[in-house]
């Protein structure tokens, strides 16, 4: 995706998130197969309501995901955490992320960034 404007997000701008539950079964983030590669962010502009630019929870048994690139991001954050130091979303949460491209992981994923 390039070249777009988000106004007004309610959350971080880019999430991925592997981790899977269905009935009878506990949700787990590291079980899925499924590669995730090969995916561009950039040229991206506008506002959210978080210091957070992307979420990223890649699966341990699909070895991570590879190719992720983030890049060109200025997306001012609208949130009371907001201040003149930090103005705008500047966090990158990463699990398994294989050599980011155009951006540092910042922190580690702590809970599925998927819901329950």
């Amino acid at each position: 995706m390039t070249d777009f404007v988000m106004e007004g997000g309610r959350a971080e701008l880019f999430s991925i998130s592997q981790c899977t539950s269905y009935s009878g079964a506990n949700a787990s983030c590291d079980t899925s197969k499924f590669k995730i590669s090969n995916i561009t962010l950039s040229d991206v502009s506008g506002s959210v309501y978080s210091d957070i630019v992307a979420i990223m929870q890649c699966s341990a048994d699909a070895y991570g995901c590879d190719g992720i690139t983030i890049e060109d991001i200025t997306v001012t954050d609208t949130s009371s955490a907001a201040n003149a130091t930090y103005p705008d979303a500047y966090r990158y949460l990463c699990s398994n992320i294989n050599s980011p491209v155009g951006y540092s992981c910042t922190g580690n994923v702590t809970s599925n960034p998927g819901g329950d």
